[in-house]
């Protein structure tokens, strides 16, 4: 997570682990440019809050000073991953000091990325945190495990890289962030000193020559072509953020129903009615308890999902206001969430499929044939996330999220507060899914809800 780096190469990357022991040190990029950052002192020992805004400061100054910036060669490693591994060699041939920059920035214990942005709306600040579209994607470094994203209206968030973790490591760590001042960390290791208070921050690349990646025709030529490619894959993508203040898990639970299970019954009727039936659907779940494990699928789409998608309808018929209709509608949600519930209990203790069927596709070596199942049409179709979904709250987010994985699919992040139901949904713009998806959501949940409500004041029992 921290001290780390993906490190591209042609057919396949790799991952740097540094020794935290030997590199005290942060990257803070402003405007296209990428300055060394000291942390701690000689001895390891925090440096006080003071130096540490002096030297952001002094980032900030000289980022907003210079003209000779390249525009950002960190847009980059935002391409097609061949891509990268070549310009990335291309960089290191024009001079020997190119590669010490890029090990500066891969042994850094994160980036911080100081934009010169205020977004005012929640899903304004989600998708510049996302893709940093707004800065032409030449203020990021995406290889890096963990990116710290701030504004200059104080909006911050935080960026990771998944090949090597998922969401939960981020969310101990934004967890830790929110919960503590600076001049707590001198419970952990004595505050240092700070000799140098003027001192403490470098250019990157101050050892290469100015003609090499400023002005150099290769690099300008290769940062443009990345940008117009950056462009293009964020242009083509399409976020929507929304809240669902009606009701949240504490209302969920009196009925004696996992929140969960519920949000996912509502994001089956809700995509159903988008896509005209049921199709594919990914829940990460999390088997963390097995030594290097990460994750599960949870399959959402379910027998008895798809009964109730069928009992809700293509779209809201108004019959969940009839006690009867409304009985036996809430009698289907309780089936499909219990079977979602039995699933998601299943995946946690490692008895899915899905992972299963992966490692054993992996174990294919170079050229050998392959068993006849993993080219079966129906087993491909029923591994195509056409819905993708993942669980994740905490009170200090007011949003989280990523990609579709499939070019006609959704990516639908949500989190379930005690009052409210929080949904990030991304699809590509050409689609047209993220906002009525977006509404069918919201749609989804008024209706359900209104159905338990239909049965609660009718006075049966659920």
């Amino acid at each position: 997570m921290f001290n780390s780096c993906r490190v591209p190469g042609v057919g396949m990357d790799t991952y740097e682990l540094h020794d935290p022991s030997l590199y005290r040190h942060v990257v803070v990029v402003r405007g296209g440019e990428f300055y060394q950052l000291d942390f701690v002192d000689e001895h390891h020992n925090p440096l006080p809050q003071a130096v540490i805004e002096s030297r952001l400061n002094q980032v900030v100054a000289v980022g907003c000073n210079r003209e000779d910036l390249p525009g950002g060669i960190g847009v980059l490693t935002a391409g097609n991953r061949d891509t990268w591994a070549n310009d990335r060699e291309e960089l290191i041939k024009l001079d020997p000091n190119v590669i010490q920059g890029l090990r500066v920035i891969q042994s850094a214990a994160v980036v911080v990325c100081l934009d010169d942005k205020d977004p005012v709306s929640v899903g304004c600040a989600s998708e510049g945190v996302w893709n940093g579209r707004e800065n032409g994607g030449g203020n990021r470094w995406f290889d890096k495990p963990v990116q710290i994203v701030v504004y200059e209206n104080g909006k911050a968030g935080l960026l990771g890289e998944h090949s090597m973790m998922d969401g939960m490591p981020m969310v101990r760590y934004a967890d830790y962030l929110v919960k503590n001042n600076y001049g707590d960390t001198a419970v952990i290791a004595p505050m240092g000193k700070g000799e140098y208070f003027e001192g403490g921050v470098k250019d990157v690349f101050e050892n290469v020559p100015t003609d090499v990646l400023r002005m150099n025709p290769i690099v300008t030529k290769m940062v443009g072509r990345g940008m117009e490619e950056f462009n293009k894959l964020v242009g083509d993508q399409e976020l929507t953020a929304t809240t669902f203040r009606g009701f949240g898990a504490k209302d969920i639970k009196k009925f004696k129903m996992s929140p969960d299970a519920f949000v996912q019954c509502v994001i089956q009727v809700a995509t159903t009615r988008l896509f005209g039936k049921s199709v594919g659907t990914y829940e990460a779940s999390q088997v963390r308890v097995f030594r290097h494990g990460r994750t599960e699928t949870t399959r959402s789409c379910s027998l008895e999902t798809v009964e109730l998608c069928k009992a809700m309808g293509m779209r809201n018929d108004g019959e969940w206001r009839r006690k009867e209709e409304a009985e036996r509608r809430v009698g289907l949600l309780r089936k499909a969430a219990n079977s979602h519930v039995g699933y998601l209990k299943k995946a946690a203790k490692g008895e899915g499929v899905d992972r299963h069927m992966f490692g054993l596709k992996m174990l294919l070596k170079p050229r050998e044939k392959v068993p006849e199942l993993f080219n079966n049409p129906i087993f491909n179709a029923a591994k195509t996330w056409r819905v993708s979904t993942s669980h994740l709250t905490h009170p200090s987010f007011d949003n989280w999220g990523w990609g579709e994985v499939v070019p006609n699919g959704v990516g639908i992040a949500y989190s379930i507060h005690g009052d409210r139901c929080v949904f990030n949904v991304t699809a590509r713009k050409d689609t047209g899914y993220s906002r009525r998806l977006a509404q069918f959501l919201e749609d989804g949940m008024v209706e359900t809800w209104g159905t338990i409500m239909t049965v609660m004041q009718g006075g049966s029992k659920l």
